[in-house]
């Protein structure tokens, strides 16, 4: 049985990838701030208990929706969207078994996009969005993360041309349907 890990379990987005895995035959091990198998604040550096070992880390935590009027609030963006990711693949780094692929939940207004059309990898990176200016070095971080450690990334998997499709791959509109993300999680799976 693959094991995933979900950070941010309880959000909205959260719950239904939990919920549909589940359903699907995943084992999911969820992570959040509150009432989860391991509730913790991933803004701050932690460890995870040993036996966890999670083939799949699915990264759902982060702070999205709102726009921050004072600096204070900025500050917020980049300490749950950048130093969460951080303080996970070092959590990660230390579990004698790690797991093989890692999924980032992203935005498209990392490209200072509001919708995209055939976006690729490649495209600048202008997000002026709090959200966008956290999630930025984020993707950045992590990519370098993924290599050094061995961990399947989704670019890999776009790249190696085994990268889930969900239709004919001709949206036009950055919008996907929240039930259709836990599909394309198990597609990368």
């Amino acid at each position: 049985m693959t094991i995933i890990f979900l950070t941010g379990a309880n959000s909205f987005l959260g719950r239904i990838i939990n919920i549909l895995l589940v359903t699907k035959g995943f084992k999911v091990t969820g992570l959040d701030l509150y009432d989860q198998s391991v509730t913790v604040d991933i803004t701050k550096p932690f460890s995870l208990n040993e036996d966890l070992n999670p083939d799949v880390v699915v990264h759902a935590a982060g702070k999205a929706h709102s726009v921050p009027r004072i600096s204070a609030e900025k500050k917020v963006f980049y300490d749950v969207n950048f130093e969460d990711t951080n303080n996970l693949c070092t959590a990660l780094e230390k579990l004698t078994v790690k797991p093989r692929s890692f999924i980032f939940i992203s935005t498209v207004p990392v490209y200072g996009l509001d919708a995209g059309y055939m976006i690729s990898e490649n495209h600048p990176l202008k997000g002026e969005t709090a959200y966008a200016k956290s999630r930025i070095p984020a993707e950045s971080w992590l990519t370098g993360w993924a290599d050094k450690n061995g961990i399947r990334s989704m670019i890999n998997g776009i790249c190696s041309g085994r990268y889930f499709i969900i239709g004919k791959a001709d949206s036009r509109k950055s919008i996907v349907w929240q039930e259709d993300i836990p599909s394309i999680i198990t597609g990368c799976v």
